[in-house]
């Protein structure tokens, strides 16, 4: 339980931004490496890994602006 008057920031925004994180750090692996460990072969097509990186970026972006709103809704004297 936090204490009172300290913000917790919801789980959701969390999640949200972890799953953005993985995704995007996945792509970054494939783009960098010579190995695939998330698709098989039949499953890959050109420029998979950049789509990994731009998908995990647009799911990071809302997590992030809600943080952001969150913490400043949560200004002493606001």
């Amino acid at each position: 339980m936090p204490a009172a008057g300290k913000p917790v920031i919801p789980v959701r925004l969390i999640v949200l931004d972890l799953l953005g994180t993985l995704v995007f750090a996945a792509g970054l692996y494939e783009f960098f490496t010579d190995e695939s460990a998330l698709l098989p072969e039949a499953a890959r097509f050109p420029g998979y890994a950049l789509l990994l990186i731009v998908i995990g970026l647009a799911i990071m972006l809302p997590a992030v602006f809600g943080i952001v709103q969150f913490f400043h809704g949560n200004r002493p004297g606001s």
